[in-house]
């Protein structure tokens, strides 16, 4: 999320709104038709039981539907694809052969790398570079307790929309703090 932020775009999650009425499904379809881009983690499967979760397959298979059959204003929706390992997929999803999946290896800055050149290429952003990104997040990761205090939150306990919202926040208090010190 922090990657996504940084670089401009704004993360959609499923657990955005709380409507227990709402099917978590349906939320996401609908996530999906209104977002032109995709991120999808398809290693992140493994449940608190020893059965698999197959959610981010799932939600991976509906946007590549979605771009597929959902006519001419869904044509052009760009998707990333990542993997903890290179090639591990094949062992359960051999349908992605040929796609392009980038592994991470469990290691968030790897990660972001991938996401933040992804991001660069599709959307032709000038963005900041890894090492930047990355700085700006683990400076983040450890404000973010006193950031919480003074919200009367925890770190454990916040909500997507409390966590989406203190990024845009921090980020442009530091761009100005960068400015400031440029002048």
């Amino acid at each position: 999320m922090f990657t996504v932020q940084a670089c401009n775009l704004t993360p959609r999650c499923a657990r955005e709104s709380n409507d227990s009425g709402d099917v978590r499904i349906q939320k996401i379809v609908a996530l999906i038709r209104e977002c032109n881009y995709g991120i999808h983690d398809v290693s992140r499967f493994k449940g608190a039981s020893e059965l698999p979760r197959f959610n981010m397959p799932l939600e991976l298979g509906i946007f590549m539907g979605c771009k597929a059959f959902g006519g001419k204003d869904h044509k052009a929706k760009k998707y990333l694809i990542l993997e903890e390992q290179s090639y591990r997929y094949l062992d359960f999803m051999t349908d992605l052969r040929g796609q392009d999946i980038e592994a991470h290896n469990n290691d968030p800055q790897i990660a972001m790398r991938h996401v933040r050149n992804w991001i660069a290429n599709t959307t032709k952003q000038r963005l900041p570079g890894v090492e930047n990104l990355w700085e700006q997040y683990l400076l983040f990761c450890e404000q973010l307790p006193a950031i919480c205090k003074e919200e009367d939150w925890t770190v454990e306990n916040l909500l997507f929309n409390e966590y989406s919202s203190l990024v845009p926040l921090w980020l442009a208090k530091q761009r100005i703090i960068e400015r400031q010190s440029i002048l």
